[in-house]
């Protein structure tokens, strides 16, 4: 996803980041490898988040694959219907069911996880040490309060959530 997070990167929640790209009818013809290999999409480009953004397709842009969400949340190449892709494919998961985005709207109730096929049984990963890791246990269904955006008209309400895609099942 373009630019995905960039504005939360010192905050370390990226909770914003909820891009959904729907790609329709894509022709990959002339690709010339781009973003440092060939590629046809990339998650966390230009230094943005590279766990939160998804990509779906109701035909054959993704490569048969109805959903393509990052290969950090692991958990979900264990699924049914769902398989670890290459470079192509940035080395996402790949599903043929549909992924979508859970956004939910509190006061600060610290972490919370969400469970669910492609998060129960995994251990949360907070190790990253690289630069340009966002993972923060969301490979496990952590969701991190977002101290940055706030509704101006609701003190104490901040978005959280959008944590990781929900439902490689659905």
């Amino acid at each position: 996803g373009q630019h995905c997070g960039l504005d939360q990167e010192r905050a370390g929640t990226h909770s914003l980041c909820v891009a959904q790209y729907l790609l329709e009818a894509v022709s990959w013809r002339n690709l010339r490898g781009g973003f440092g290999g060939l590629r046809r999409i990339k998650f966390g480009i230009s230094g943005g988040n590279n766990v939160l953004p998804t990509f779906s397709s109701f035909d054959d842009s993704l490569g048969g694959f109805r959903s393509v969400v990052s290969g950090r949340l692991s958990g979900f190449a264990k699924q049914p219907g769902c398989t670890r892709l290459g470079e192509l494919y940035d080395f996402g998961i790949g599903c043929a069911t549909a992924a979508r985005r859970l956004v939910a709207w509190s006061a600060d109730a610290g972490e919370r996880r969400i469970h669910g096929p492609g998060y129960d049984g995994e251990q949360a990963d907070y190790t990253c040490s690289s630069s340009g890791c966002f993972l923060y246990g969301m490979n496990a269904g952590r969701i991190r309060f977002d101290p940055i955006w706030g509704d101006g008209a609701q003190p104490g309400l901040r978005r959280g959530g959008g944590g990781a895609p929900g439902g490689g099942g659905g």
